[in-house]
């Protein structure tokens, strides 16, 4: 049994912003961060996004197990320092902070928190939910419908209040601002580890653009009655890719005046940032070239490379993972457009 955590890094997200590459510190190298001082706790469930800690804490008495078990870690660490990481914290309630503060205690907390460029995470966040079919919104819907959900000050502030500005390590994610260049390098900078980061090869890269719009399309086709199950999905998904190889992976999904306010709104937030951490971060935005020349959708994929997905389906191996009557859908959809 070690002697408990003196000291918490709390890495507090945000989704599509290199949390899964923060969380294979724990999946991958785990025994390699206790061999130099840093415990990178696991759920109960063996997972390194300790998303149902963040879940916990907003709702007490609905998960004491998961409490219990963040207690038993801080106590029980087998190494001074100790590396939490959930998406998830980013959004704590002030109930919620307050609870995970009075948990923490007298132990020296640090907040690590990475913003990646707006007009590059909006879409990133698009594909990540239109990927599963659970989204149905074109993308320029998904933009008015998430306004309010892109800047990141005013949570980072609720953060601020509770444990202090000089506790937050708060920096774009861009290799001018990473020390290193490195996300992983970075996050060991922060942590006063002088150890060689290990290598974390990229994290879930977004699907080709066709794969998303067959998969948005399909589940419109599927609402209301019914979701795809995961199994379904990771097969479709791979079918489509396999089929779609070749074609162009991406396409514009912002407009010149999308990117234009994102990119606005982005160097505004990092100004403010950098006002309260007392720096400033340089920041490079390449704004496109030219138009976007279509909304992404299904219907913008042409009959040819349709019917190509379609044949892919007929025979691949993946089939018989696919629920019959989803693939019926699919095929249905394929066909008739």
């Amino acid at each position: 049994m070690g002697a408990g955590a003196s000291e918490v890094y709390l890495h507090i997200g945000r989704g599509k912003a290199g949390s899964s590459t923060v969380q294979s510190l724990a999946d991958t190298h785990g025994a390699y961060m206790q061999s130099i001082g840093v415990f990178c706790p696991l759920t109960l469930h063996g997972l390194s996004n300790n998303a149902r800690l963040a879940s916990a804490l907003e709702r007490p008495g609905t998960d004491r197990p998961t409490i219990k078990k963040f207690r038993k870690d801080l106590v029980r660490s087998p190494s001074p320092k100790m590396l939490v990481s959930a998406e998830a914290f980013h959004g704590l309630t002030s109930e919620g902070l307050a609870r995970l503060k009075r948990l923490l205690g007298d132990r020296q907390v640090h907040i690590l928190f990475y913003v990646r460029d707006y007009p590059g995470w909006l879409p990133s966040r698009y594909a990540q939910g239109t990927k599963k079919a659970t989204n149905l919104d074109d993308f320029d819907r998904y933009l008015e419908r998430n306004r309010d959900g892109i800047p990141v000050v005013a949570r980072l502030e609720n953060w601020a209040q509770v444990f202090g500005w000089p506790s937050m390590h708060v920096r774009p994610l861009d290799t001018a601002n990473l020390f290193g260049g490195d996300l992983v390098a970075d996050v060991f900078r922060a942590m006063g580890i002088e150890a060689p980061a290990p290598p974390v090869s990229r994290q879930n890269e977004s699907p080709h653009w066709m794969t998303l719009e067959v998969m948005r399309e399909l589940a419109i086709r599927l609402a209301p009655d019914r979701a795809p199950d995961s199994r379904s999905v990771r097969a479709i998904r791979r079918v489509i890719e396999e089929a779609v190889a070749m074609e162009p992976r991406r396409t514009p999904y912002l407009t010149r005046s999308q990117w234009q306010w994102l990119a606005d709104l982005y160097r505004a937030d990092i100004d403010r940032l950098g006002g309260y951490m007392g720096r400033t971060f340089p920041l490079a935005l390449a704004a496109p070239e030219g138009e976007r020349q279509f909304l992404p959708s299904f219907g913008a994929i042409s009959r040819e490379i349709r019917e190509g997905i379609r044949a892919r389906l007929a025979g691949s191996t993946h089939r018989p993972r696919i629920d019959p009557e989803i693939a019926s859908v699919l095929d249905g959809m394929l066909a008739h457009g």
